[in-house]
């Protein structure tokens, strides 16, 4: 089974130190970055920002295309040109959930690696973290759609 991948925007790497930022700008021009360069079309993606300790802020999408060119959209608000970018197509709207939601969301087996990116889907990690992360997924796509 190939489980949801996801995209963490953490306020280290975001624009102005604010990871909710990146993570709209992603929602509002459909497209996602990383990294890394392996993501595949057509796969489910969940796109997030935590606050730990809180909650989070989260949407999910359809990875729709591998764009050739680096987007622009973060650096032009003072942000990273990532070199690995592709177009998504929301499936939710952009939820916060708190930390408690996404528990009992996800199952007594949730941790928080399913908002982990390194997390791609192999590995030893494939089940805990993907079977929670479907079922965060599907949790939007049921009850906060696009």
């Amino acid at each position: 089974m190939t489980y949801p991948n996801a995209i963490q925007f953490s306020s280290e790497h975001s624009v102005n130190n604010q990871g909710l930022l990146d993570l709209t700008l992603s929602y509002n021009n459909k497209v996602i970055a990383q990294r890394r360069n392996n993501l595949t079309v057509g796969n489910k993606v969940l796109i997030c920002n935590r606050d730990r300790g809180t909650g989070i802020h989260v949407y999910s999408a359809t990875i729709t295309k591998k764009l050739d060119y680096p987007s622009s959209v973060w650096f032009n608000h003072g942000g990273k040109l990532w070199q690995s970018n592709w177009e998504v197509e929301p499936s939710s709207e952009v939820v916060y959930l708190t930390e408690d939601e996404v528990r009992r969301i996800c199952g007594s087996s949730m941790n928080w690696h399913i908002c982990n990116s390194s997390f791609m889907g192999n590995g030893k990690n494939v089940e805990p973290v993907g079977k929670p992360r479907a079922r965060l997924v599907e949790y939007l796509e049921t009850n906060h759609p696009a």
